[in-house]
């Protein structure tokens, strides 16, 4: 189950990476003139606009890629028993390094 929701999130994050330089590309790309007309300075402010707009829809598609794999390393640490009884959590309950122990010890399977 872990590992299916790991193939998930990085099959997730690739399509956003994807989606977000294809959007980029398309609507954004910039123009390499060496001479500037007046209709060309007229769309300086709304250029602008779209730069912090992009940059908002970037951030947004980094924290939703950067999230899941936040919660799963935070819950790695948090003991078994804290994750039936509460489930993942931001900041869990209880530290506990067992899980680790379990696989770098024991080398057997969760």
């Amino acid at each position: 189950m872990a590992m299916a929701i790991g193939v998930y999130q990085s099959v997730m994050g690739f399509l956003m990476v994807f989606g977000a330089n294809w959007f980029t590309k398309k609507f954004f790309r910039k123009e390499r003139c060496s001479n500037m007309n007046a209709a060309r300075l007229g769309k300086k402010r709304g250029e602008q606009l779209s730069q912090v707009l992009m940059g908002l829809i970037l951030i947004l598609f980094a924290f939703c890629c950067l999230f899941p794999m936040y919660l799963v390393l935070i819950n790695s640490f948090a003991t078994e028993a804290s994750i039936l009884k509460n489930g993942y959590q931001l900041i869990p309950e209880q530290f506990s390094l067992e899980a680790y122990k379990s696989i770098f010890y024991a080398g057997s399977p969760l």
